[in-house]
């Protein structure tokens, strides 16, 4: 690693800028232009990266991961962390740029295959696998009844964009912000009611 890598915050800039020209100029952005846009030379970048693929990936990488440490915290109940994790998962997946990487390398998939394949496996498997690890815990400690954790994981982040995702996709105007609390609220409380283990199930019923 080169010198002027080895600041963290040198390497943030470098995937920041990475994701922000791939969204705007397709994967045949060039090095230099994402060298330029973070102020480092290009050098700089094939000596760390390697090419332009890996550091594609390795930006997509550390912004799925950033994304999923306010849910694997454990510093709060888990209604409180997916919560948290669901204002912020779609704040990021129907923000402009992941809604132009979106269309970019779906324009682009017949041309780079690898590049779309990989971008499914880090983006969708990826995090629904980082989900899954977080429902497996919650399985084992009692706070959920057992089920496939990866179809579960599938699930709930696919409720949390519902046809959000679509509209703003094809055009449409992106959701309130004013209302997403109460929106996310509202849909983590109807997961946690179908997936509440038997016992909590049985008190609620019996209350009911």
């Amino acid at each position: 690693m080169s010198a002027q890598l080895e600041h963290p915050a040198c390497v943030s800039r470098i995937l920041e800028a990475a994701l922000d020209v791939f969204s705007e100029q397709g994967y045949g952005a060039s090095i230099e232009q994402i060298a330029s846009r973070a102020s480092v030379a290009r050098q700089t970048i094939y000596n760390h990266f390697g090419g332009k693929q890996a550091l594609f990936e390795t930006a997509l990488e550390r912004a799925i991961a950033a994304l999923f440490e306010t849910v694997k915290a454990e510093d709060a109940e888990l209604r409180e962390r997916l919560i948290r994790f669901g204002m912020m998962f779609r704040a990021r997946v129907l923000s402009p740029r992941s809604i132009r990487l979106h269309r970019v390398l779906t324009g682009e998939a017949p041309r780079v295959p690898d590049l779309a394949r990989s971008f499914f496996d880090r983006c969708f498997l990826g995090s629904t696998a980082q989900m899954a690890s977080v429902f497996e815990r919650a399985m084992r400690d009692g706070e959920l009844r057992r089920d496939d954790v990866h179809e579960t994981a599938r699930l709930f982040m696919e409720n949390l964009i519902g046809l959000d995702r679509w509209r703003v996709l094809l055009g449409g105007e992106p959701p309130d912000p004013a209302g997403e609390k109460e929106l996310v609220t509202r849909l983590v409380d109807h997961f946690l009611r179908a997936y509440a283990p038997p016992a909590e199930r049985a008190v609620r019923s019996a209350r009911s």
